[in-house]
């Protein structure tokens, strides 16, 4: 079962990796324009994506309406269309204050943020 030279211990830990293959060296760590820019063009995606959704929900409204109006639909769908559009507002404002928070967290960890000018 096991060689007799060596405990069952020994033989556990024997294909382990090392400290030094489970740290990554800071070198290879992105820097912080790479981490910024990719936070940015994600957020921008982001916001892209909420406004759309808050175009749709607006054109949603305005069909569930007309079809109200003309009897085609009852009022649930006025309202279910109204709440889908509320949602998609919360949405777009959730990002929105993600990004805001996301760049004085970026600024105070650069140490490059000043209370007076940056929170209004």
């Amino acid at each position: 079962m096991f060689p007799s030279n060596m405990s069952k211990l020994e033989t556990l830990g024997a294909d382990d990796p090392t400290l030094e293959q489970l740290v990554t060296p800071i070198e290879e760590f992105p820097s912080l324009e790479t981490l910024y820019a990719t936070h940015a063009e994600s957020l921008a995606r982001t916001l892209l994506a909420a406004g759309t959704s808050v175009d749709i929900g607006r054109k949603e409204v305005e069909v569930a309406q007309l079809r109200y109006e003309r009897g085609l639909s009852n009022n649930l769908d006025v309202v279910t269309a109204e709440s889908n559009l509320l949602t998609a507002e919360s949405r777009r404002l959730a990002t929105l204050a993600d990004s805001a928070v996301a760049r004085l967290s970026l600024r105070a960890m650069l140490g490059t943020l000043d209370p007076r000018k940056d929170v209004k």
